[in-house]
């Protein structure tokens, strides 16, 4: 859609939901709609400044910050304390803007010379200055790595007892060198493995204890004799690591009994006999952690392919390491991390697939990952993928993580995705699993800036005509060319309750964009009739 219709028509009525014909689950007719602009509401919404960053003067970007503050740059300031040991009564004496140090995981840093460079601007900094913020910390920049941006102006480690760790309601992805989190399970509740071999292979099983697992319960890596197996459930990770009672090939088999319901990884001996074990447990053996802990596990992976989407968008191709298999679900994340002058810089992505139709085999079968990423000019990470990621380069890609269970989707008939700009990502999976696995119907309001910002708006009109009862995709440009015939305008709350459809029984909706976007849709969605168990909201 997007051009299509007549200068200044409105949205038609999008498909009822099978088995609720006359119901008010479908955007609103010409009827109801004066004309095809929705009410243009400050910059402050989806379209302006969504993670709330101050304009910050020149030379003062992160790249900036990076080059000034690695060697021989001294930036400790010259009242950094003789002792690497610091107190928290030492730490509280350095609470303001001229003077300004403060703990995160144990360790203390002068951000003195830093308060000018951050993106959410100085006062915000300032309100863990001589305190011990790692709360604060990890519940505001979950993917930055601390030890590494601030290693230039690291003062000492802060007292034992002044050191706490963050608290479990808050999640970091953050890389650091504490021990990982362990959560307490019930034996009930653990994933029981067990193994048996013939002279030929070693057969490694897990049992879900009532439970059924698939594939994507599944993230493998083996590096020669080091076995790590995650089996994801319920937002933990059942962590299986040893080190291998003998060398093994590469390649292994990955089988799922159906009935059973469990994962069985068949290894192939290198030399032929019998094993007196399968092997020596590593530390982390048998632990349970949460998704996201502070130690995320990364493999390298490789650049296979890159295609342009749009003008400032690329769909990259990543290869799992050959003896590696992940299937990530619906909905989840992964971590891309690289190092940047020298300090590691990591964003989130969702992966998606390698089009709309989902043609892929090598993803299919775990291998690799797809991911559509806007490259920034004035970005810290996306610079560098845009013109330094050649293919056959590595970058580490950690274990995925995330909330969306698909089961929510079981006894749904109608799904409404409402996205904005490169929150189209987790809506790929979405499509794919609504049209070609299941028989629901979908509405997608897409928000953009321009036309041209519009992600595989050939694909997605290809997947209309493929479709025409079941699929629908209504484009909404802030910024629409003159000749535009679409909708148009920033949405408001009053604009959204016009244009979305009403919950009835078998709908299910699903948010994507940045969070005042998140925020906005969401805040709209009580009006229309829905309940909290009717609505994914992704960030």
């Amino acid at each position: 859609m997007g051009c299509g219709g007549t200068k200044g028509a409105t949205v038609a009525p999008a498909p009822a939901s099978s088995g609720s014909s006359g119901n008010n689950s479908s955007p609103k007719s010409s009827e109801d709609m004066s004309n095809n602009n929705l009410t243009v509401s400050q910059p402050s919404g989806a379209t302006g400044n969504p993670r709330n960053k101050v304009i910050l003067g020149p030379g003062r970007s992160l790249v900036d910050w990076l080059k000034l503050s690695s060697p021989p740059n001294n930036l400790k300031g010259t009242g950094a304390p003789e002792s690497s040991v610091i107190t928290a009564e030492e730490l509280a004496k350095h609470n303001k803007k001229d003077d300004a140090w403060i703990a995160i995981r144990g360790k203390v840093y002068n951000i003195t010379p830093y308060l000018s460079f951050h993106p959410g601007g100085a006062d915000e900094l300032m309100k863990g200055a001589g305190k011990e913020a790692t709360n604060l910390f990890t519940e505001v920049h979950p993917w930055v790595n601390v030890e590494s941006m601030l290693k230039a102006v690291f003062l000492g480690t802060l007292k034992s007892e002044a050191f706490s760790r963050p608290s479990s309601s808050k999640r970091t992805s953050t890389p650091s060198r504490l021990a990982v989190p362990t959560l307490a399970v019930p034996a009930q509740q653990k994933i029981r493995s067990d193994w048996y071999q013939s002279d030929g292979t070693a057969t490694v099983c897990f049992y879900p204890n009532g439970r059924k697992l698939t594939l994507q319960n599944a993230i493998i890596d083996l590096n020669q004799r080091m076995l790590r197996i995650a089996i994801c459930l319920n937002e933990r990770r059942h962590i299986y690591h040893m080190e291998l009672f003998e060398d093994v090939e590469v390649d292994y088999e990955v089988q799922l009994s159906e009935s059973a319901g469990k994962i069985e990884v068949t290894l192939k001996k290198t030399k032929t006999g019998q094993w007196g074990s399968i092997g020596t447990p590593k530390e982390d053996h048998e632990k349970v952690v949460p998704y996201v802990s502070e130690d995320l596990f990364y493999r390298k992976c490789t650049l296979a392919s890159r295609t342009r989407v749009t003008h400032n968008t690329e769909l990259f191709c990543l290869k799992l390491p050959t003896a590696s298999r992940m299937w990530i679900p619906i909905g989840h994340h992964i971590r891309l991390q690289r190092v940047v002058h020298g300090m590691d810089v990591g964003r989130y992505y969702t992966p998606v697939l390698s089009s709309l139709e989902g043609d892929d085999k090598e993803q299919t079968n775990g291998r690799c990952i797809y991911l559509m990423i806007k490259c920034y000019d004035n970005g810290t990470l996306t610079p560098t993928l845009k013109n330094d990621f050649k293919i056959g380069d590595s970058i580490d890609v950690s274990d995925y993580f995330g909330t969306f269970d698909q089961a929510q989707l079981d006894s749904r008939d109608y799904l409404l995705l409402i996205a904005a700009g490169t929150g189209f990502t987790p809506m790929v999976k979405l499509i794919y699993l609504a049209l070609f696995e299941r028989q629901m119907k979908v509405d997608m309001f897409f928000f953009n800036r321009e036309e041209k910002d519009i992600l595989w708006q050939s694909e997605l009109e290809r997947l209309e005509k493929k479709f025409p009862e079941r699929f629908r995709v209504i484009h909404i440009l802030s910024e629409p060319a003159a000749d535009w015939r679409g909708m148009q305008g920033r949405p408001t709350q009053e604009s959204l309750s016009e244009i979305l459809p009403h919950i009835s029984p078998g709908n299910f909706a699903c948010v994507c964009g940045p969070p005042k976007f998140n925020e906005l849709v969401e805040n709209t969605f009580p009006k229309l009739g829905f309940r909290l168990e009717d609505v994914q909201a992704f960030s």
